[in-house]
């Protein structure tokens, strides 16, 4: 080992000699001295062995070195990246948009000061000789992966679309339901580590993935669907756009109109209780009971449907006369056995589309003082003047004692009949 250290000492020293011999016998001192000068002077690397990322510099001047340099590290950074969403092409992006960049011009710098820190003795002695510097400095290509995450949050912001859910749309005098439309996300995972290797030059093309987002409410949600025509006085119960039965029904008088528009059951109450919403002194039900439990006497009936318009409920009546009729105050009544059909088939978000369906239809019976169940239909907001007035108290007549006359006994007295409060909404 020793023995073959020293042969190739002796080699380079031989090399030395034998240059520094040339040397001399060409150029002679003064020349040499002029040589050295003119080293001292130049600007580009032109010894062998200096390289930068495998490229070999020597003889180049800063132009030429840059301009070649740039063709190798620079350039495939601006090429184009073709970039598709399900075989759809999007717009390309490039490594350089995605975040990559090099340092070849802070090498090509570091490369100029390390030629240019040997003495130009030792510079001129290697052009001479010709043997190699021996340097050779990498050029590094970086990313910054915010970039790439940025270029996948466009993406999804552009292409992702929400799901459109199902709806009862009103049409003229009848509805149709319109069917859900499902949205569309990105696969944002898959786009993370597809954009990370086209920033690493590992993909030469970035190929993305979605995938159908459902919507919560589609056309099969609709089972059933309530239609109530204001003025015709009817119900409709339809199973998705199919019509099943139609039912008599009474809707609001003309000074206490159903409200008209799309609604929702949102509340199934059986064999409700009805509270007293005026219960208090001054208030036009401060005379009313504060509540009415299930019975005959219920306002509500046996059945109520509540609806998300304040006050306005389907609910049962016994009053089935009003049937056909605008004779409520705001409500939809129906005849007992009817709204107890409807309660088992409907359940709560069933849409509830009231329409208005020509002039209100008022009962042919002369007008009459407000009853408890008008009173309760309207939500509490009647007048205390619309009461019906307290009834005065019996007059009762001092007794006069007098002989009893023989005669046919008096036929008996008017029975007076119990208050009917009425089976009307609350």
């Amino acid at each position: 080992m020793k023995s073959g250290k020293r042969s190739i000492r002796r080699v380079q020293l031989l090399t030395w000699v034998a240059g520094l011999t040339s040397f001399l016998l060409v150029v002679g001192v003064g020349g040499a001295a002029a040589a050295v000068r003119m080293e001292s002077g130049t600007t580009k690397v032109n010894l062998n062995g200096f390289q930068v990322g495998g490229i070999d510099l020597a003889g180049l001047d800063s132009a030429a070195a840059t301009r070649k340099l740039h063709e190798r590290f620079e350039a495939p950074l601006d090429a184009p990246i073709p970039v598709s969403l399900d075989g759809r092409s999007l717009e390309p992006t490039t490594r350089r948009e995605l975040g990559a960049s090099t340092n070849v011009d802070e090498v090509y710098r570091q490369a100029l000061k390390l030629h240019q820190d040997i003495p130009a003795y030792k510079r001129l002695w290697y052009r001479i000789t010709g043997m190699s510097v021996g340097r050779q400095l990498e050029v590094v290509t970086k990313v910054d992966g915010d970039r790439g995450a940025l270029l996948v949050r466009r993406i999804a912001e552009e292409v992702n679309k929400p799901p459109v859910d199902a709806t009862v749309s009103v049409v003229g005098s009848g509805f149709r339901i319109v069917d859900a439309v499902p949205g569309f996300a990105l696969d944002e995972q898959a786009a993370a580590e597809a954009v990370e290797g086209a920033s690493n030059g590992q993909n030469k093309a970035i190929s993305l993935t979605g995938k159908p987002v459902p919507a919560a409410v589609t056309k099969q949600n609709f089972k059933d669907v309530i239609v109530v025509k204001v003025g015709e006085n009817k119900l409709y119960h339809y199973e998705g756009e199919t019509l099943v039965k139609t039912y008599d029904v009474a809707t609001g008088l003309p000074k206490y109109p159903t409200p008209i528009g799309l609604f929702k059951i949102t509340q199934k109450r059986f064999r409700p209780t009805w509270v007293n919403p005026a219960k208090a002194p001054g208030k036009w039900g401060a005379n009313l009971p504060a509540q009415i439990g299930p019975g005959p006497n219920n306002p509500l009936g046996t059945r109520a449907l509540n609806l998300n318009s304040p006050g306005i409920r389907i609910h049962g009546t016994t009053a089935d006369n009003s049937m056909g009729y605008n004779a409520s105050h705001g409500c939809i009544r129906m005849r007992m056995s009817d709204v107890e059909e409807l309660f088992d088939k409907v359940e709560v978000g069933t849409p509830v589309i009231i329409q208005s369906a020509g002039p209100a239809r008022l009962m042919p019976s002369p007008p009459r003082a407000p009853t408890i169940q008008d009173l309760v239909e309207s939500n509490g907001v009647a007048a205390q003047a619309a009461l019906p007035a307290p009834a005065a108290p019996p007059v009762v007549p001092v007794p006069v004692p007098v002989a009893p006359a023989p005669g046919p006994a008096m036929p008996p007295g008017p029975v007076v009949p119990p208050l009917d409060l009425g089976m009307d909404d609350d």
